[in-house]
């Protein structure tokens, strides 16, 4: 009778460690990708602007992927990893909508480089840019 008690004692014991073990390790799995996800959309709102935004989301989203499917489980990583994607280009796409009212990246762009104070480029290359952005044609040519 004595063994006995023991050996319920030992398995109880065990079993009890183990289940707490994986509750453990699904609540912190849990807590850090929610943790990671209130982190990314605190960071985008504050750091991106404009065009520089798009880059560094997806350099933000691709790290996180990165991040999750080496912390998490694979299933997990995958969610999140979608989420994000369609969150940062719903994100993206009313920010320059908003921003530049345009619907494309390129006509953002295009926005952005007419509005800067002063060329960046030699003014005769800024010109034929311009002209060409707006609708023109022109022909390049090598110098001999």
């Amino acid at each position: 009778r004595c063994v006995l008690s023991h050996l319920l004692s030992h398995l109880l014991s065990h079993l009890l460690s183990h289940l707490l073990s994986h509750l453990l390790s699904h609540l912190l799995s849990h807590l850090l990708s929610h943790l990671l996800s209130h982190l990314l959309s605190h960071l985008l709102s504050h750091l991106l602007s404009h065009l520089l935004s798009h880059l560094l989301s997806h350099l933000l989203s691709h790290l996180l992927s990165h991040l999750l499917s080496h912390l998490l489980s694979h299933l997990l990583s995958h969610l999140l990893s979608h989420l994000l994607s369609h969150l940062l280009s719903h994100l993206l796409s009313h920010l320059l909508s908003h921003l530049y009212d345009t619907g494309t990246l390129t006509d953002a762009l295009r926005v952005f480089l007419m509005d800067l104070p002063a060329p960046i480029l030699p003014a005769s290359i800024h010109s034929e840019l311009l002209y060409a952005a707006q609708g023109g044609a022109t022909e390049y040519y090598v110098d001999e």
